[in-house]
């Protein structure tokens, strides 16, 4: 173990972005990625899910973010009903911000057995974010330079319109209870070989994909960001070309 660390790290805690005064905690990580016990938390700052947290005299690496509370709902353009947690890896020895989203939830556990498998924390991160996007039938082009935790929906590019839709395409004709267990299942299912095997996953995927494009109303989803952002943080940002 090499000399104890004090680290700040930041970053932004969204779904739709968490409300604030929701709990963002930090949970310490041995190399095999398992939880040492030591906890630090914060609650998030802002509407737009921001969070800073102080880590002070660790020894380790890794440390397994997770927040919980309320969100924006972006297919109702309202708060939620219930509360949902959404996990993130960070390493803090090269990192000091990283944002917590449904891609590095969703990547978690498949990050973990790539690591555990030998891969390097970035080899995993790259690895697993493109597997995911060929489960939502994204290129690989279009995720190569994608970094899960570096993204939000508000920064108006392709990276965030990725994110958007696939945080869409999960959440579409769910509760938040069902979406979690959605989540859930994608996760596990994605975790040991880097695809989706369940025949049922792969058809909601398809069939949602498929209903939020055509029939639902893509405009009103990036309409329904614009608008809290402007309502909640009088904030004017654009969503550029969703339905792309």
């Amino acid at each position: 173990p090499s000399d104890p660390l004090n680290k700040n790290i930041s970053g932004f805690a969204q779904k739709g972005p968490f409300v604030p005064g929701s709990i963002l905690t930090a949970n310490e990580l041995t190399d095999a990625l398992e939880q040492t016990g030591k906890v630090y938390s914060a609650k998030l700052k802002n509407y737009e899910g921001e969070f800073d947290i102080q880590i002070k005299g660790t020894k380790e690496r890794y440390f397994q973010m997770m927040v919980e509370g309320f969100f924006f709902n972006e297919l109702q353009g309202k708060a939620s009903n219930s509360k949902i947690s959404l996990l993130s890896l960070v390493d803090i020895k090269t990192q000091s911000s990283i944002n917590v989203n449904i891609l590095t939830h969703r990547q978690y556990d498949r990050v973990k057995k790539l690591m555990t498998n030998g891969k390097t924390y970035k080899q995993a991160i790259k690895q697993s974010t493109i597997e995911i996007g060929k489960s939502f039938y994204f290129k690989e082009d279009d995720m190569k330079n994608l970094e899960p935790g570096k993204v939000k929906i508000s920064d108006g590019d392709k990276n965030a319109n990725i994110l958007i839709a696939i945080s869409a395409i999960m959440l579409y004709g769910r509760t938040e209870a069902e979406f979690s267990e959605s989540l859930s299942k994608y996760s596990n299912d994605l975790a040991d070989n880097g695809q989706i095997d369940n025949d049922n996953i792969k058809k909601e995927i398809a069939d949602n994909s498929y209903t939020i494009h055509y029939n639902h109303g893509i405009h009103q989803i990036a309409m329904n960001i614009e608008n809290y952002y402007k309502d909640k943080m009088n904030k004017d940002i654009k969503i550029n070309d969703l339905a792309n």
